[in-house]
């Protein structure tokens, strides 16, 4: 009887603690980052923050920053900066010629880990983040292709080079695409 009531106290307390962290966090947390959006409750994407930005996640109890940013885009500046202020930082590298299964394969494995939770998930402009999550939601959750497209065309995919991209990967089950001259996809 006691180790129930300790499980179901334990339970709540999370519970708890998780509504009070949602509830404390709010889109002007993230004012002045690029095209901010909730993916999840604990899941903020969009455009590279500030590091006016990462200093309000940090208090919000923010642990990580997934950059999907190609290394010439500012990448080690910002690792410092994540790193400095105790927060974890990943580097899952996107671009258009790059995208396949992989890359949603190293998200997943981000955010199965309680450790970085609550996270900042973003890239440039927040294109790159909407095309992973898509096919996150695809590939990880089971979500048909159109209702992962339109989930992340709201969520910041906007390039039709990279919608097709996106959706060729989610018919060739994640395998890379080329984009020709033209801007016609084709599967590789």
């Amino acid at each position: 009887m006691k180790i129930s009531r300790m499980v179901g106290f334990l339970g709540v307390s999370l519970f708890l603690f998780d509504f009070f962290l949602r509830a404390e966090v709010s889109p002007d947390d993230f004012w002045g980052m690029p095209n901010p959006v909730f993916l999840e409750a604990d899941l903020v994407g969009g455009g590279p923050p500030p590091e006016a930005v990462l200093k309000r996640a940090k208090e919000k109890g923010f642990m990580a920053v997934i950059d999907l940013r190609r290394p010439e885009e500012g990448t080690e500046v910002e690792k410092k900066m994540v790193q400095g202020l105790g927060m974890r930082y990943h580097s899952v590298m996107v671009t258009p010629r790059t995208l396949s299964r992989w890359q949603v394969d190293d998200l997943a494995e981000i955010l199965k880990d309680p450790a970085n939770r609550p996270a900042i998930l973003h890239c440039g402009s927040g294109n790159r983040v909407g095309a992973l999550w898509a096919l996150y939601l695809y590939f990880e959750r089971g979500i048909d292709v159109e209702a992962a497209l339109k989930t992340g065309v709201e969520k910041g995919l906007r390039g039709q080079t990279l919608i097709r991209i996106t959706r060729a990967l989610m018919g060739n089950q994640g395998k890379p695409v080329k984009e020709t001259v033209v801007g016609r996809s084709e599967i590789s």
